[in-house]
């Protein structure tokens, strides 16, 4: 799980510098707009084509690794980027990349927390998550201030490669894994998914799951 603070450091800053790398090899705003439009694309039918994956192949751990270690390449891609289109494609590769890891970390804590465990454990995932792009985007701002986005890239790609080593060391496959669809059963869970992909998620939920989640969360806020 740890791996993810050093992951979410490695992408945190793209969406708020990859424009600023466009702009500075030539882009304008359209080619901006080309970017962030190409990386959607991608990155939505991504996350459920990762999805059914690890439905079909039980992965967790391989999954994650994948994930991780082709960001890290594609970052260290963007360092020698020359143009406008080279960037806004990598870009997008990263958005087919990073949406892997979703599925199996949600469905790794699930098999490796008991269920009394379970709120306190997602609330330390997107904790780390959160602790990994706030502290990315100061080095990035930090950084950027004083030399190019281009050098950002290798300090990037280098926490990218961390993460990817975390992970291959400290993940460890569960015994008896559990069905992709099992993270809807489960508040917690569902929460989590729809904080990191609302879009592509609900599709996947039994409707009565999502009213009765919805219902639920209603009742938690007019307490």
């Amino acid at each position: 799980m740890w791996a993810v603070a050093a992951f979410n450091f490695a992408i945190g800053p793209l969406s708020t510098f990859v424009p600023i790398y466009i702009l500075k090899l030539g882009g304008n705003a359209i080619t901006v707009g080309l970017a962030f439009t190409l990386y959607n694309l991608v990155a939505i039918p991504a996350s459920a084509f990762w999805g059914f994956l690890v439905d079909i192949t039980g992965w967790r751990k391989p999954i994650v690794v994948i994930s991780y270690g082709s960001a890290s390449l594609i970052l260290l891609g963007m360092y020698f980027a020359q143009g406008v289109y080279d960037v806004a494609l990598l870009y997008a590769a990263i958005g087919l990349f990073a949406a892997a890891a979703s599925t199996p970390l949600n469905l790794l804590v699930i098999e490796a927390t008991e269920k009394r465990g379970w709120p306190s454990a997602f609330s330390l995932l997107n904790l780390l998550a959160s602790a990994g792009v706030t502290a990315s985007l100061l080095f990035a701002a930090t950084y950027s201030s004083a030399y190019s986005i281009r050098g950002m890239m290798l300090y990037l790609a280098a926490f990218g490669g961390i993460s990817t080593l975390m992970s291959q060391i400290l993940m460890e496959e569960p015994p008896v894994p559990l069905e992709r669809r099992s993270l809807s059963l489960r508040e917690e869970a569902l929460n989590s998914r729809l904080l990191f992909s609302p879009a592509t998620w609900s599709s996947h939920c039994p409707t009565s799951t999502l009213g009765s989640t919805s219902n639920g969360m209603e009742r938690s806020t007019l307490r």
